[in-house]
């Protein structure tokens, strides 16, 4: 019976707490724990700058001959820019594709200073024409920069004219004697002037055939080139004539450009 009463008083003393009010004059304590200020945490790149670094061209295209080279400045922007102590280039023909020593193409960027740079583009003497891209970044740049480059090639040199020179232009010999004078051959078909022909003219201009020569009891031979070069001589009989001649010297085997020798036989004194 004890025990019955006991428990009835729990039951109503419980129910009693539920139904009391809150008291609106009592407060919790307030909450000490700190707010999370901004974060000061640096962003990653050179220096830890809140604004990445920019590139800017002073010419985003270059125009480049074989032989020569062109050149761009490049301005260096942003918290980092002084910080930068290098560019990183990267060249790619018209496809795409990353150039090959075969281009003869070679971009090179100066190191930064006071926030500039420069980039040199220099292409070979046999470099091929062609169209490429140079892609330029460097320091936090988010974007690398675009350059874009045409190479010109050289010109074909225009043909040589093949042609035949004479050490001694002229010559002066008695009767009786010889003298003679080197041919060289200059010129793209140098090489292919296999033999010498000459034809003699009289001081009035008559082109003399071989008796005409039998009469000026005078000879001419010519030599078979060697190394692009040959000798014509020049004999007069021991009883020759005095008199004037134009040898003219032209090849055989290409178009030649021929040659004259002017000879001077002298009569034998007495």
């Amino acid at each position: 019976m004890r025990k019955l009463l006991c428990l009835s008083l729990v039951i109503s003393l419980a129910a009693l707490g539920c139904g009391k009010k809150a008291d609106p004059s009592h407060t919790s304590a307030p909450d000490t724990t700190p707010t999370p200020g901004p974060s000061t945490s640096a962003p990653v790149g050179v220096g830890g700058g809140s604004k990445p670094t920019t590139l800017l061209a002073a010419k985003n295209s270059l125009d480049v001959d074989a032989g020569g080279e062109a050149s761009t400045d490049i301005t260096l922007g942003g918290d980092d820019a002084d910080k930068v102590n290098a560019l990183t280039v990267t060249t790619k023909d018209k496809d795409g594709q990353t150039i090959t020593p075969a281009a003869k193409l070679t971009v090179t960027p100066s190191k930064p200073a006071d926030k500039k740079a420069t980039v040199k583009v220099a292409a070979a003497n046999d470099a091929p024409a062609g169209e490429y891209t140079v892609w330029v970044t460097g320091g936090t740049a988010k974007e690398p920069i675009k350059i874009n480059v045409k190479v010109k090639a050289k010109a074909a040199p225009a043909p040589t004219a093949t042609s035949l020179g004479a050490t001694k232009p002229a010559l002066t010999l008695d009767a009786g004697k010889d003298e003679s004078t080197d041919i060289t051959v200059t010129g793209d078909d140098a090489d292919k002037v296999t033999t010498l022909k000459a034809t003699v003219k009289d001081n009035a201009g008559k082109e003399l055939n071989p008796a005409d020569l039998t009469a000026a009891k005078i000879k001419v031979d010519t030599g078979k080139p060697t190394d692009k070069k040959a000798t014509v001589k020049v004999s007069a009989a021991a009883d020759a004539p005095a008199g004037d001649y134009t040898i003219t010297v032209t090849g055989e085997g290409a178009t030649v450009k021929p040659v004259d020798v002017k000879v001077k036989v002298n009569k034998k004194a007495g």
